[in-house]
């Protein structure tokens, strides 16, 4: 029996193409109602701000089957352009996101012939590497060729402190074109030092899609230079009323491992001065773990096995290996 009403018949006829521009609305209610099982499920402004965000948005890369015999949408995969550096260099890269399907018409091979869709735009493209993240259908996605790429995070009890930081901190304003320009060039010169991070081409990316899935952001300067910035989403957790950051983005100019490990307690102790009540002595901070190694050996590290990655002709050479999964990152301001 059907949620819209009626039986679904097994000899349904399904179409599948890329989305009309006319469709965009019922695309939108499909993605919300698919993924409105979820804990905290995303309302419609989720879906919408992350095609409107998007510098490479386009109806063109995002695919849907159609029940022809009740003409509506039943099933969703979208196909996010960009880039990722892979061994210092920067490499197209297709994004999959929105993939759903109908509760009353799953198990009919719908994403599976949407996902081919978006391969054959990918290479159509010359797009030669695809990465995603699941939480719950990895099986489905192995099968057809992505392969799990661990992350690393690290899981930190941060107290208040007292010490004065070694840095001058200030939040920064992502409506202040010179300020997200400093950030731009110090992730710039930072990102291709990490894996899988994701290219962010031009300040339109930032001032879009960056600084609207920012929630907090904290720059480190010292002499009048940014030597380092963090953003960070904080909650209070409803379980138990306590405190979470989890770090959206990272980038800093310093290289050994002590000083990166500095500037971030120095970061999280501005954060938690300037941003938590006062009645809150201790907060619970989630952080890749590759981007500051020295804080690791006070955290506790937890493995994402979510993160899957497909290569296609052209991928350069690069093994998935113990050493590319210890500098593994790809920051949750980026995810898709």
């Amino acid at each position: 029996q059907s949620t819209w009403g009626g039986s679904i018949p097994s000899n349904m006829s399904l179409c599948f193409r890329a989305l009309r521009e006319e469709e965009f609305e019922e695309w939108l209610q499909l993605c919300v109602y698919c993924f409105s099982f979820k804990p905290a499920a995303p309302p419609t402004s989720y879906f919408r701000n992350h095609f409107t965000n998007d510098p490479s948005s386009t109806v063109e890369n995002i695919f849907i089957a159609i029940d022809t015999d009740n003409n509506r949408i039943v099933g969703s995969v979208r196909l996010y352009v960009r880039g990722i550096y892979l061994d210092g260099k920067p490499v197209p890269m297709g994004g999959i996101g929105e993939v759903c399907t109908h509760p009353d018409y799953r198990n009919r091979g719908i994403s599976k012939n949407l996902l081919q869709k978006a391969v054959d735009r990918m290479k159509e493209l010359q797009i030669c590497v695809s990465v995603l993240h699941t939480s719950t259908v990895a099986p489905m996605y192995a099968a057809l060729g992505w392969s799990i790429v661990p992350c690393q995070y690290g899981k930190l009890s941060l107290s208040r402190s007292v010490r004065l930081p070694d840095y001058e901190m200030e939040k920064i304003d992502m409506c202040d074109d010179l300020e997200v320009q400093s950030l731009a060039q110090l992730y710039e010169n930072y990102a291709p030092r990490l894996q899988g991070t994701v290219v962010r081409s031009g300040l339109n990316y930032w001032k879009n899609w960056v600084a609207n899935e920012q929630t907090i952001c904290i720059g480190a300067k010292k002499d009048g230079h940014l030597s380092a910035y963090v953003a960070l989403d904080i909650k209070r957790q409803e379980a138990d009323g306590s405190m979470k950051a989890v770090v959206k983005d990272f980038a800093t100019a310093l290289v050994d491992e002590d000083a990166i490990d500095v500037v971030f307690r120095d970061l999280l102790q501005f954060a938690m001065d300037t941003c938590i009540p006062e009645s809150t002595e201790e907060i619970t901070v989630m952080y890749p773990l590759p981007m500051s190694p020295a804080t690791g050996n006070r955290s506790e590290i937890v493995t994402d096995n979510g993160m899957m990655y497909r290569l296609f002709e052209g991928a350069p050479a690069v093994t998935f290996d113990d050493s590319f999964v210890l500098r593994h990152v790809q920051f949750k301001v980026d995810s898709y």
